[in-house]
């Protein structure tokens, strides 16, 4: 369907037409693309697994030195379709495992950018952080998806995030979270987070209300052992509130915070950078910042520019993305693709302790 020239509501009633909630049609619908495809075959009729059977188990990461670990970075163009967007996701998961990545960072609302009025009914069920680590099936057929790539590609994926249900407004009307996810090589589910600052923009060229459908999280994670060691999550509007990044790094000790993001295009051509570049070397921090980019179904534009930064605040990868702000759309090159970077952990130690020597001011400042 050519939905150029196409008003929001026609879009919306376009999508609506054409997108089931119902999760049992999202595995169905996965699965059904691997009927289709020449290389990959689909699952026996006696597997309950929306993914194709995996020929062989990738090798285990070999890094390049001892504290050197390869991970891989998504850029996504996200759908209305939850089960296309998946289908994208295992694409990029086998590259990142074929490339000997020990991890996969995806951006936020990674599996689905819902059609407008539908944010509410595409929410999914997540484990309470209390119940973490928790192993799987899961309820969420979106995460219990997600986890079988995770383990059968031997990754430890950050699920940048996605739509948790569960949240009420003050009137006791539905509402949800915007949740980031970490899987282990495993499946099992180690880490989450609850998006604490939402975003709203009301400008002449952009309006969006993150407060409409979605309720803040109110606390932190503490940072997860991973092979980039202890990760801080944080997600997209986040980035502009620094005593949470400094939190992460002074309490819950990360050496490596993400921010899975779906800027806009006006806000991301001026503050993107900058303001990932400042997080790495106030806190001395790897930092990983998984973007969505493009224009997506809904006529919305995402900014993209995944980068990477060392804790000295230099852009080691930059995927690229909108350039102005008159452009319609990026090159479709730009889209559903990831890079890949090698990452020196000891770097966060070296630079902490003796490049800048930070870890030698302790003062309390009240």
């Amino acid at each position: 369907m050519n939905m150029q020239g196409m008003s929001d509501a026609e879009r919306n009633a376009a999508a609506r037409a054409r997108w089931s909630t119902n999760n049992e049609d999202v595995v169905d619908r996965f699965a059904d693309h691997f009927k289709s495809s020449s290389t990959i075959q689909p699952p026996s009729s006696s597997s309950s697994s929306a993914l194709p059977p995996t020929p062989t188990q990738p090798p285990p990461p070999a890094p390049t030195s001892t504290s050197t670990t390869k991970i891989a970075v998504a850029q996504l163009n996200s759908t209305f379709s939850k089960a296309t967007n998946l289908v994208t996701i295992f694409k990029l998961a086998a590259s990142a495992a074929a490339a000997n990545c020990s991890m996969l960072f995806l951006p936020e609302i990674a599996t689905l950018l819902p059609p407008k009025g539908t944010t509410i009914e595409n929410a999914e069920p997540i484990p309470s952080s209390s119940a973490l680590p928790f192993s799987p099936p899961f309820q969420s057929s979106t995460l219990q998806t997600l986890s079988e790539i995770a383990k059968r590609n031997n990754l430890t994926i950050s699920v940048g995030s996605i739509h948790e249900s569960g949240a009420s407004a003050e009137d006791g009307s539905p509402r949800v979270y915007n949740t980031s996810l970490l899987l282990d090589s495993s499946g099992t589910l180690i880490g989450k987070y609850r998006k604490i600052h939402l975003f709203s923009i009301d400008t002449a060229t952009t309006k969006l209300s993150e407060t409409a459908t979605t309720n803040p999280g109110t606390s932190l994670s503490p940072a997860i052992p991973t092979p980039l060691g202890p990760l801080g999550l944080a997600i997209c509007y986040d980035l502009r509130f620094p005593y949470l990044s400094t939190s992460l790094r002074h309490v819950h000790k990360a050496s490596a915070i993400i921010y899975p993001s779906a800027f806009t295009v006006e806000t991301g051509l001026r503050d993107w950078e900058i303001l990932l570049r400042a997080r790495a070397i106030e806190n001395q921090c790897w930092i990983i910042a998984a973007s969505q980019v493009g224009k997506h179904d809904s006529g919305r534009k995402s900014y993209g520019h995944s980068l990477v930064i060392n804790p000295l605040g230099e852009v080691v990868l930059d995927m690229g993305g909108f350039s102005n702000i008159e452009q319609d759309d990026v090159d479709d090159s730009l889209k559903n693709i990831v890079a890949y970077v090698d990452v020196d952990v000891d770097f966060v130690r070296k630079v902490r302790e003796e490049v800048l020597q930070v870890e030698r001011h302790q003062v309390q400042i009240k």
